[in-house]
């Protein structure tokens, strides 16, 4: 019975060791890499993917790095997203990153909106660091490879551009132009018509406008106007303003001559 107690104690003993003995977990975190379009439209959107690693030699748990997003002066944040991270942009944005075997890596993708002028260029920057005291880093810590830059994306101007064109010398029963969206786009439509101090203004026309597929637009007046402003000569003003699906909204007002 004895022997019996006493090694039931040495059990107890051993079972207890380890625990108080665990190693802390240290790891290096290094950004491998930041990178997107070298240009983005203005109103647009541009995608930035970032790669980072750990380095070990401890495997990371959940939140013990975030990963933050700053210097932005003419791009505001859309989504960040980190697999088996979590990210938000209420405050600055960053994303606490998952959890990380030694030696793995994540993708951080950035999808940014280019708010500032057309011309101006701007950087920012993505960088790594570690979130509380659960994990410490190697020593001496490296914080040479916990940042990267993206310089110089330049805001171009937007690629929707809307263009109308009509025959010079018209009659006020036949007025129509055909216009072009360079992408899909809704329109209104509607003639003004000035004969001396004469005004008239056309029904409203309304539709879709596929991408880069010219449409002919009729405009209509009512019988009235047309026995009011028939035989006169005067101007007709073809307007048309078409609204791309990011609310960015183009006028095209082609002028022609009314003829008897």
């Amino acid at each position: 019975m004895r022997i019996i107690t006493a090694c039931a104690a040495c059990t107890l003993a051993f079972m207890a060791v380890p625990a108080a003995a665990q190693a802390p977990r240290s790891a290096d975190i290094e950004v491998v890499s930041f990178a997107g379009p070298k240009s983005v439209p203005v109103g647009r959107t541009g995608t930035f993917v970032a790669t980072i690693r750990n380095n070990g030699p401890s495997a990371t748990m959940s939140e013990d790095f975030i990963a933050a997003l700053s210097d932005l002066t003419l791009f505001e944040p859309v989504s960040l997203k980190v697999p088996g991270g979590t990210c938000q942009l209420s405050l600055a944005p960053d994303c606490a990153l998952g959890p990380l075997a030694a030696g793995e890596s994540a993708q951080l993708t950035a999808v940014l909106k280019a708010t500032g002028d057309t011309g101006k260029k701007d950087s920012f920057r993505l960088q790594a660091s570690r979130n509380g005291a659960q994990i410490s880093e190697p020593s001496p810590p490296d914080v040479t490879n916990n940042t990267k830059r993206v310089e110089d994306v330049l805001i171009t101007p937007s690629p929707f551009r809307l263009k109308g064109t009509a025959a010079k010398t018209q009659t006020i029963t036949r007025l129509r132009a055909t216009y072009t969206c360079t992408e899909a786009c809704t329109y209104v439509a509607q003639a003004v018509v000035k004969v001396g101090t004469k005004k008239a203004v056309s029904a409203r026309a309304t539709g879709r406008l596929a991408a880069n597929v010219r449409k002919t637009v009729t405009f209509t007046f009512r019988k009235s106007t047309l026995r009011a402003l028939r035989g006169m000569k005067g101007d007709a003003f073809l307007d048309l303003t078409a609204k791309n699906v990011l609310g960015e909204s183009l006028f095209a007002g082609p002028r022609v001559r009314l003829k008897r």
